[in-house]
C-alpha cells in the first residue's frame, strides 16, 4: 500500500477512536449521574474549564506505573514507562518522531491497550470494568484539529460531548456559549470548521475537550499548524487552566515557556528531566540529534 493510503487510513482510525472517546466519555457521566441519583441537567459547568466543581477527589494526579505497550507486529513502543502528573502542572513530553509519544497519549486516554503496568486518575485505575469512569476525566485533543472537528459548525462541535450526557438544550447553549468565551472563540461558534485557520481550529478543539470538563489534558503537538501569534495565546492559555496537563511537543521554546516539568522519551523509557531550563533542553537536543 502507498504511503498515502496508509496515512489517509490512519487519519480515519483516530478520527473513529476520538468519536468514541467523545462518545464513552458522555456516556460514562451520565451514568455516573444516574446512579448518584443526580440530575444530568444540574451539573455545574464552570464556563466549560472545570472551576466550579464542588466535588473534590481524595487522590488528585494521574499516575503511570510500568507501562509496557507492544504493536501487533512485535514492536515495543513503550517500556515500563512511570510517571505522575499533578491537577494544575505542566508537563512536557519530549522525544524523537516514533519514540511514542502519540502511543503513550493514546495509552492513557484508553484508545491503545497496555501490555503491563497501570495507569491511575484520581484512584481510579484503567481496566475493562472502569474505563467509563477512568475516561471522564481525560481529554485527549490530537495534533491535527481536522480529526477532532466533525460537526457542521464550531457550536455543534463543542455541545457534541455535553448533548450526549443528556445537558438540556437550553443548558447547553449557555455551555457553549461560556467555553468558546472562556478562550476567546465565541465569534466562531456558527462557523464551519472547514472555514477556520490552523489557529482557530486549535483553540475549537480544545473547547470540544474543554466542554467535557475533564482533570487531566493530553496533547498532541498543539503547536502544529500555528502562527506566532496564535501560538503565544495558546501558551497564554495553557498556563491559566487548572487541569493537569502533558504535552507532547517538539517546540522545544514553547515546552521553556508553559511548562514546569519535561519527560524525555527515548528508546521505550522515560526519564524526568527536571525543569526545563535552557541548559537541560539544550542537553536534550544534543541527547536526540547526536551532535
Amino acid at each position: 500500500r502507498s504511503p498515502q493510503i496508509r496515512m489517509l487510513r490512519s487519519r480515519h482510525w483516530i478520527a473513529s477512536r476520538l468519536y468514541v472517546l467523545r462518545v464513552a466519555s458522555a456516556a460514562a457521566l451520565a451514568k455516573t449521574a444516574h446512579r448518584a441519583g443526580t440530575k444530568v441537567g444540574r451539573v455545574t459547568h464552570g464556563a466549560g474549564l472545570g472551576l466550579n466543581k464542588s466535588t473534590k477527589r481524595n487522590t488528585t494526579m494521574l499516575h503511570v506505573s510500568n507501562v509496557s505497550v507492544t504493536y501487533p507486529d512485535g514492536t515495543e513502543v513503550l517500556r515500563e514507562v512511570s510517571f505522575t502528573l499533578g491537577r494544575g502542572e505542566n508537563v512536557a513530553l519530549i522525544g524523537a518522531n516514533g519514540a511514542g509519544k502519540t502511543s503513550l497519549l493514546l495509552s492513557l486516554s484508553g484508545l491503545l491497550g497496555i501490555q503491563g503496568g497501570t495507569v491511575s486518575a484520581d484512584g481510579v485505575t484503567l481496566g475493562k470494568k472502569t474505563l467509563g469512569d477512568y475516561r471522564k476525566r481525560i481529554g485527549l485533543v490530537f495534533q491535527n484539529p481536522d480529526d477532532q472537528l466533525f460537526m457542521p459548525s464550531i457550536f455543534e462541535d463543542v455541545a457534541f460531548g455535553p448533548r450526549n450526557l443528556g445537558v438540556p438544550e437550553d443548558e447547553i447553549g449557555r455551555l457553549v456559549e461560556r467555553t468558546l468565551e472562556s478562550l476567546n472563540i465565541a465569534r466562531l461558534s456558527e462557523r464551519s470548521p472547514l472555514k477556520l485557520s490552523g489557529g482557530e481550529k486549535r483553540l475549537c478543539a480544545l473547547a470540544t475537550t474543554l466542554a467535557m470538563e475533564p482533570d487531566y489534558l493530553l496533547l498532541d503537538e498543539p503547536t502544529a499548524f500555528l502562527d506566532p501569534k496564535a501560538r503565544h495565546i495558546l501558551a497564554k492559555l495553557l498556563k491559566t487552566l487548572p487541569q493537569g496537563k502533558l504535552i507532547a511537543t517538539h517546540d522545544l521554546p514553547f515546552a521553556k515557556q508553559t511548562c514546569t516539568r519535561v519527560l524525555l522519551l527515548n528508546n521505550g523509557g522515560i526519564r524526568d528531566r527536571g525543569e526545563p531550563t535552557s541548559d537541560t533542553l539544550e542537553a536534550i537536543e544534543q541527547e536526540l540529534t547526536g551532535n
